[in-house]
């Protein structure tokens, strides 16, 4: 399961990258480590309003829930969603084709066993910029966002890196983000976006154990290691 990413560019580098204000400025502050497993926000840019970057608490709740987040997580968690189960849910399903978003990222984090341990590792692109990861999201009864990370089968570099899940977050590049935003798209595009999510110009390395560890983090967590 991803319930790890990280964001660590300034506000103004994500304007810049997206050409897009941020709705809530003032809330807005980069994280090494966004722990999902908490009760934390993502900035996102969403169908309605794909003219500027929202804020979302990461863990989709489904429309009209009205209890603590915290409750339905322990459910059934929410964080991340895989792309070929969202039909066998209607809730889930529904937000697939009414209420996609770009969850904006400048890394994940991918696992690896070997000899007794697990290793992790920091994936971004090559670029060091901001980048967008396809999500899905609804609104709650107070009138906030929640949303939720869409996984595909993994391949490519990601692949090799990770030997404990099958699946990684996709990434929407910037040539199909009006395609993934456009309410009239069809459910064939969509998939066909998805199933050819690209996993080239990334760079993956390996950082500190101490990932593993929800209560720690620091800027140099992302840094390289020799493993």
């Amino acid at each position: 399961m991803y319930y790890k990413l990280s964001n660590t560019a300034e506000l103004e580098e994500v304007v810049r990258t997206f050409e897009r204000p941020f709705k809530y400025p003032n809330l807005y502050a980069p994280e090494v480590v966004i722990f999902g497993l908490n009760e934390v926000t993502l900035p996102v840019i969403t169908i309605e309003n794909s003219q500027e970057i929202s804020l979302a608490i990461w863990g989709m709740l489904p429309t009209g829930y009205k209890e603590d987040w915290p409750v339905f997580q322990s459910v059934t968690n929410t964080l991340n969603l895989s792309q070929d189960s969202i039909e066998d849910s209607n809730w889930q399903s529904e937000a697939f084709r009414n209420r996609r978003c770009l969850i904006v990222v400048n890394g994940f984090f991918t696992s690896y066993f070997k000899d007794g341990k697990v290793q992790p590792h920091y994936v971004s692109l090559k670029s060091k910029r901001p980048f967008t990861l396809a999500g899905l999201y609804n609104h709650t009864e107070d009138g906030f966002l929640s949303c939720s990370l869409l996984l595909g089968k993994a391949k490519g570099l990601v692949k090799q890196h990770q030997n404990l899940s099958n699946q990684m977050p996709l990434i929407i590049e910037e040539k199909r983000i009006n395609s993934w935003l456009d309410e009239t798209a069809d459910i064939d595009e969509l998939n066909y976006i998805l199933k050819n999510a690209p996993t080239d110009n990334l760079n993956i390395h390996p950082i500190a154990a101490d990932l593993f560890n929800q209560d720690i983090s620091y800027d140099a967590i992302l840094d390289p290691i020799q493993n």
